[in-house]
């Protein structure tokens, strides 16, 4: 059977059920939102004023930003995978993509098709690491997919970084895509004309990129809005190239400084012109009459880039992600933590702050029981587990957290890992120091240590050799792939 028949009949049993109603069990009388899903590119933690304020940061300004959290729910312990790729996928698929889908990095030239490990490669190196998959999967479905058979028009804007053409998003449930790019916006940049983007006409010399994927989301709003749609909207800033609006970058350089962690001006100008879109979108809403019926979500897709420098300005650092550890391309806490908004008038209390663990992949079954289409829990490939207990004020069923990251290098910190998120505490599993891929172990208690300094693998060695059961047995049931001792190896 081919990947695209697998897909097909899997898709035609799926609809059998929800005809049939032995899976969905969603309210039929009460009408399904519309969904509107923005993510961010490398916006990190505190990358919001709000939130940098509570950690010590006055510099960002993001005015409508700060409305949508008083608007609804803003989530302190909201996680997503450490690269942007793997982080699109969680979200599309509900599942890990680092141990299920072996796409642990973001896509590049090296990725493959076809991701295995070898038990031979460089002398130097006491481990062989797996490669990493070069494209979602067509067979893998998609939330796009579900909600599109479940009656939604389904839209998607700006970044990819999913696979090459053959796997764009009209391949993944989206009858319309529109600037289509993989890493960043492209070889021109954030200004028109554009260059290196897939389905977008050309604009006015001197366009901003996330101002005109805003305009584009408007239109489109304007013209569904007697119908359901899922619009996935996902910018490119804040990703290199750091690019911002002139008058925007002039503001923050006059800003006095007070903060000295987040100061560098480009940054705070391409936050603003997200904060501006923002803005735009839920005005929009509420000038179509739409913001009742509509479940608005705003994330980061990974930490702020915390270790490099802008050539303009050479001792000024990116970001910053502190209190949490390190950032993007790594498994602490600052490479994986991000800003998460939810509004949803009709099922969410405003200024509400949770602190609840959730993830990425838990939007896939969010959205497919807000949209009616099936109930997560009688679909065992899922990882995510549904958020619309919390909306309705109840908790979730408590569960672990996983992650799956055979990276030969990280940024900030050591080799990659695996890791295991359980209540409070947080377990990681390092690879590459010995010839054992799990040598190194660290365990911290995030509600008495958010910054990850004490390790306390060897004082709570009960509770550490658990969760390193736990995460084993999970890297297991996942066919997650490993990396291999050498056997080329010659110190």
């Amino acid at each position: 059977m081919t990947a695209r028949s697998l897909f097909s009949t899997t898709l035609v049993l799926l609809l059998s059920f929800i005809a049939s109603g032995c899976i969905s069990n969603a309210k039929k009388t009460e009408r399904t939102p519309n969904i509107i899903f923005i993510l961010a590119d490398d916006w990190g933690w505190t990358d919001w004023e709000m939130n940098g304020a509570q950690e010590g940061s006055n510099f960002y300004q993001t005015p409508a930003i700060n409305e949508l959290a008083r608007a609804g729910i803003a989530f302190r312990q909201a996680y997503a995978y450490p690269l942007c790729s793997p982080s699109r996928a969680a979200l599309l698929t509900g599942q890990y993509p680092g141990a299920r889908l072996a796409m642990h990095q973001a896509i590049t030239k090296k990725s493959v098709a076809t991701p295995s490990v070898s038990k031979s490669c460089g002398k130097r190196e006491k481990l062989c690491f797996p490669s990493s998959r070069n494209h979602l999967p067509l067979e893998t479905l998609t939330i796009a997919e579900v909600l599109q058979s479940s009656g939604y028009r389904t839209f998607h804007f700006g970044k990819w970084h999913l696979g090459a053409k053959p796997y764009f998003p009209d391949k993944h449930g989206f009858e319309k895509q529109f600037a289509v790019g993989g890493a960043g916006p492209g070889r021109g940049g954030y200004f028109a004309p554009y260059q290196g983007l897939s389905d977008i006409p050309q604009g006015p010399d001197g366009e901003y990129l996330a101002e005109r994927l805003t305009d584009e989301v408007i239109k489109t709003l304007a013209e569904m809005k007697n119908e359901k749609f899922f619009i996935f909207l996902a910018h490119y800033n804040v990703h290199s190239p750091y690019q911002a609006k002139p008058a925007y970058i002039q503001k923050y350089q006059n800003k006095k400084i007070i903060d000295q962690r987040h100061r560098h001006p480009v940054m705070a100008a391409m936050i603003q012109s997200l904060d501006e879109s923002v803005g735009k979108i839920s005005e929009a809403l509420n000038q179509l009459g739409l913001v009742d019926d509509t479940i608005l979500v705003l994330m980061g897709d990974n930490g702020g880039i915390h270790w490099q420098n802008d050539k303009k300005f050479p001792d000024t650092p990116i970001t910053s992600n502190a209190p949490l550890r390190c950032g993007k391309a790594c498994f602490y806490e600052g490479g994986i933590r991000v800003p998460l908004i939810i509004q949803y008038p009709k099922k969410i209390s405003a200024n509400q702050i949770e602190d609840t663990p959730v993830h990425i992949i838990d939007f896939f079954p969010t959205f497919a029981e807000l949209g009616d289409a099936y109930d997560q829990t009688d679909s065992n490939q899922l990882d995510g587990t549904s958020l619309v207990p919390i909306f309705d004020g109840k908790e979730i069923k408590q569960r672990a957290l996983f992650g799956h990251f055979p990276r030969r290098k990280q940024v900030g910190s050591p080799v990659g890992g695996s890791f295991i998120r359980r209540g409070d505490f947080k377990l990681y599993l390092h690879y590459g120091y010995n010839d054992d891929r799990s040598n190194k172990i660290e365990l911290f208690n995030l509600k008495n240590d958010i910054s990850e300094t004490e390790n306390l693998a060897n004082k709570m060695p009960k509770e550490r050799d658990a969760m390193v059961k736990e995460l084993n047995q999970w890297l297991a049931e996942t066919g997650a792939l490993l990396p291999q001792k050498n056997l080329n190896y010659s110190p």
